[in-house]
């Protein structure tokens, strides 16, 4: 289960990077196609952060660090990558 969190958040770790391009694009351009592809790319990470919460409840201090930091998804998968406790 680690594995497929990890795993899990490096894709949002690289989602999360484009779509803050197609934000910058659809910032600069007020191009039709780049407000969608930002919406398309902010419902996926959004989902994919949702799904890494739900995932990584099974591992028992992620759990722990939900209830004692308020941390959850992506920001708490990542720190735990970060320090390699997962």
């Amino acid at each position: 289960m680690e594995l497929e969190v990890r795993a899990l958040t490096e894709l949002w770790v690289e989602m999360a990077g484009i779509k803050r391009a197609a934000k910058n694009t659809r910032t600069i351009t007020d191009d039709p196609l780049a407000v969608e592809i930002h919406k398309v790319l902010r419902r996926y990470t959004e989902g994919l952060a949702t799904r890494i919460h739900e995932k990584a409840m099974g591992i028992e201090l992620y759990s722990m660090a939900v209830e004692r930091l308020g941390l959850k998804g992506p920001a708490l998968a990542t720190l735990f990558r970060m320090v390699g406790l997962c």
